[in-house]
């Protein structure tokens, strides 16, 4: 079993998220990247907090972003009639513009 790299425990910060280990909230690591500052800088900053933890964040922050984004489709149609549960709202906000290549005309889609 791998270690945790982040804890959210009431008794930590009111609950939000930090380092295992530590009382440095991940969203002091966002803030420095943010702010163009090195995580050598972060690091120095935060000596309580390990650079493979940092690392092993910014790993699950890159797979878990990668793994929702949708894949690419030349065959935008009949990937949209594919998704569950897709209302006309959510459609036509999904429809590429008029001037795009997967574009399709609303009223020939069948439904």
């Amino acid at each position: 079993m791998t270690k945790a790299l982040i804890d959210r425990n009431p008794g930590i910060l009111g609950g939000i998220p930090v380092f295992a280990g530590t009382r440095v909230p991940v969203k002091a690591l966002t803030d420095y990247l943010e702010k163009g500052e090195t995580i050598n800088e972060f690091l120095d900053d935060f000596p309580s907090v390990g650079r493979q933890q940092v690392i092993g964040f910014l790993e699950e922050a890159r797979a878990a972003v990668v793994a929702r984004v949708r894949p690419r489709s030349r065959d935008f149609k009949n990937y949209l009639l594919a998704m569950p549960n897709v209302g006309e709202d959510s459609l036509f906000a999904r429809m590429p513009a008029r001037n795009h290549p997967d574009y399709i005309n609303p009223a020939s889609r069948k439904l």
